[in-house]
């Protein structure tokens, strides 16, 4: 079902917060360097972490930090003698010099993932075909509590996608991988650099969710903090990282975007509806700062509600959704008094934008029966017996479908 959609959205930048309380004991109140993770020369399937400041492989950052770490800016690929290279700075889209390997682009600081200790990054692949874009906004799992947000990889649901190779909240593994040109995880379905995939040429961008807000939070927020054996500290800055990659997008294709597809997705069952509504929050952005492009959204796996348990969880908005930016400064959301994430669902929020900006059409996908939709649904409540429409929701097979 289709539906012209409208909002304003958006983050880029980050600062801490008046919405940011509280800190866990035994924290530090001094900020670390980020460790940077990467492929060992023996094997690029395993990541080291390096400290940036002397090239030591002995750092480690491995529990939640109070401060975020620190990082710059930073393009790293396999382009060149198909070895593992990084530069400094951002690379502009002009700058790409092959179009059938990623790019992964470090924005640095204040981008941050979770728990504090990781660097964020996004990747691109350039396409063959001018104006033309593809931007995905990956899921990664949302969290709200000390036990989704903390340490334990049995009970958390933040950046879950992450947990196969890194104790920390982190970009997933698979993005990075991908950037090995034998590695074709992300070169599967719609990003097939293949002829007879129809957005083959497209201009790829992919963001991955490491900060468990649905790409939309700007605070930093402590969990548990009475309980020093559960107290966590995360930041919820995906705002603020998808924020830094829009602003690289609009830079780079702001005077010649013709289509943009925006797709939010994720590789994950349990996961995938976190980059849903992350791709809902940021469509209209995107329009109004790419203007001459015709801007399509493909939502997967949304069915535009919450679970029972969320608007208790939301109340306080520890997200910190309501002070969260665009790059030009506007507001992410609409102000709290005509819709709030703590009281209303997003069908409500299409409902409200729709009317902003007509010309952004909206595509809800999903499978056949709607374990994501159920999965996603049983994380936001703990009880199960709550019904969508009058009726149970039930995992009844294992199938999804393609």
């Amino acid at each position: 079902k289709m539906h012209s959609i409208g909002i304003i959205c958006c983050v880029l930048l980050f600062a801490q917060l008046p919405g940011s309380q509280g800190q866990c004991a035994s924290s530090s109140s001094t900020a670390s360097v980020c460790p940077q993770l990467v492929p060992s020369a023996a094997d690029p399937s395993v990541y080291v972490q390096v400290n940036p400041l002397n090239n030591s492989i002995s750092y480690t950052l491995d529990f939640p930090q109070q401060i975020p770490c620190t990082s710059s800016a930073r393009t790293c690929s396999y382009v060149t003698g198909n070895s593992y290279a990084c530069s400094s700075g951002l690379t502009t889209a002009a700058g790409m010099t092959s179009t059938d390997l990623y790019y992964e682009l470090f924005p640095g600081s204040p981008t941050a993932c979770g728990h504090g200790n990781r660097e964020f990054s996004f990747l691109v692949r350039k396409g063959t075909l001018p104006g033309k874009l593809l931007v995905a906004m990956m899921a990664g799992g949302a969290c709200w509590d000390a036990a989704g947000c903390g340490m334990d990889p049995s009970l958390r649901s933040l950046a879950i996608d992450s947990l196969d190779y890194d104790s920390a909240p982190s970009v997933p593994k698979a993005f990075k991988d991908n950037l090995q040109r034998t590695v074709t995880s992300l070169k599967r379905g719609v990003l097939d650099p293949s002829p007879s995939n129809p957005f083959a040429g497209y201009t790829v961008v992919l963001i991955p969710d490491c900060t468990g807000d649905l790409h939309a939070g700007n605070a930093s927020h402590t969990y548990a903090q009475n309980d020093p054996s559960k107290c966590v500290t995360v930041h919820h800055r995906g705002a603020v990282n998808a924020g830094a990659v829009m602003n690289w997008v609009v830079q780079n294709f702001g005077a010649s975007a013709t289509n943009v597809l925006l797709l939010g997705t994720g590789s994950s069952r349990s996961s995938k509806a976190a980059g849903s509504h992350g791709a809902a929050f940021w469509a209209p952005y995107l329009q109004s700062a790419l203007p001459t492009a015709t801007v399509r959204v493909v939502i997967d796996s949304s069915l535009a509600l919450f679970g029972p348990g969320w608007y208790t969880a939301m109340k306080s908005d520890p997200w910190g959704t309501t002070l969260s930016r665009d790059p030009t400064g506007a507001s992410l959301l609409p102000s709290a008094d005509r819709w709030f994430i703590g009281d209303d669902d997003m069908s409500t929020y299409y409902e409200y934008v729709a009317k902003a900006m007509p010309s952004i059409a909206f595509g809800d996908i999903r499978c056949c029966p709607p374990r994501t939709h159920v999965l996603f649904w049983f994380l936001q409540s703990s009880a199960f017996q709550r019904t969508i429409g009058g009726c149970t929701p039930v995992i009844v097979d294992t199938h999804f479908c393609r």
